[in-house]
């Protein structure tokens, strides 16, 4: 079999990157070969606050920070605040927002789980009555 030269300014391929295999670049590494056009969609989610009159807005699964921030803050002022600000932007993660039962600062964190962030909002919250106000999560999903 004729071995195929490359066209001129192109980097030679291995057989296997041909194939869509991985194709060992050093021993014990591998490098990933994409065979397919599926793209992998990292949701983003904010979270919007009026600290004056609590109302707020939410949104997850949008594709990109500025897009989720203008949609919360939009939902906001919506939902009767005129002084709204993102409180939150979080891609690829789980949020969770955590306030003192009666009202009062609101404590926002992100982590890879609703477990982990809902953890993280109440100890930041650094108080026994204090409750979780909002979980979500916006994570990364291929698209078809």
């Amino acid at each position: 079999m004729c071995a195929r030269r490359p066209l001129s300014g192109q980097p030679r391929m291995h057989s296997s990157q041909r194939a869509g295999l991985p194709v060992l670049s050093r021993p014990g590494t591998f490098t990933k070969v994409y065979t397919t056009d599926r793209k992998v969609v990292k949701p983003m989610g904010a979270v919007a606050i009026d600290d004056e009159s609590g109302r707020g807005g939410t949104v997850e699964d949008r594709e990109s920070k500025g897009i989720a921030r203008d949609i919360a803050t939009d939902l906001c002022r919506k939902n009767g605040g005129n002084n709204c600000k993102v409180l939150i932007a979080y891609h690829d993660q789980c949020a969770a927002l955590a306030q003192t039962l009666g009202g009062g600062k609101i404590f926002a964190t992100s982590a890879v789980n609703s477990q982990k962030a809902e953890r993280m909002a109440l100890d930041n919250c650094n108080s026994d009555r204090c409750a979780i106000i909002y979980s979500k999560c916006s994570l990364a999903q291929p698209t078809d």
